[in-house]
């Protein structure tokens, strides 16, 4: 799977290419926002956002302590992240709390961080970019 060198610094996630991708700490978080948001039912909605964003550090304790990092995980968790915020942002849009400038701007820097990235990848012949605390 290629992991993540061992020792690459004391910031940077050691990823164990022995353990399978579908662990406890990948399968945590479950956005349900969206529907419940669309739904009309924005207490509830408010409920799931909040559970999916403390999962996001609880996945992350339960993979550190249970020694379950993954090559999977470090790529998933991000994309997870991005992906429930961006429903958020698209959904107060939508209804109209929010201005479609903020989604926008918030989406597109995401792009140049993942372009930045590709970028700096295809720089470095291939070698894997170890994600940081």
């Amino acid at each position: 799977m290629g992991g993540l060198e061992p020792g690459a610094g004391r910031d940077r996630a050691v990823i164990d290419p022995g353990v399978g991708p579908f662990t406890l700490a990948n399968g945590l978080t479950a956005p349900v926002f969206l529907v419940l948001y669309v739904k009309g039912d924005s207490l509830r909605a408010l409920a799931a956002f909040a559970a999916a964003a403390a999962s996001d550090l609880l996945d992350g304790l339960v993979a550190r302590a249970l020694h379950q990092r993954t090559w999977l995980g470090a790529i998933l968790d991000p994309i997870a992240d991005k992906f429930l915020a961006a429903c958020a942002l698209l959904a107060l849009t939508w209804t109209g709390h929010l201005p479609a400038w903020l989604p926008a701007l918030v989406i597109g820097r995401d792009a140049v961080l993942v372009a930045g990235a590709a970028l700096l990848k295809w720089l470095r012949n291939a070698q894997p970019l170890a994600p940081t605390r």
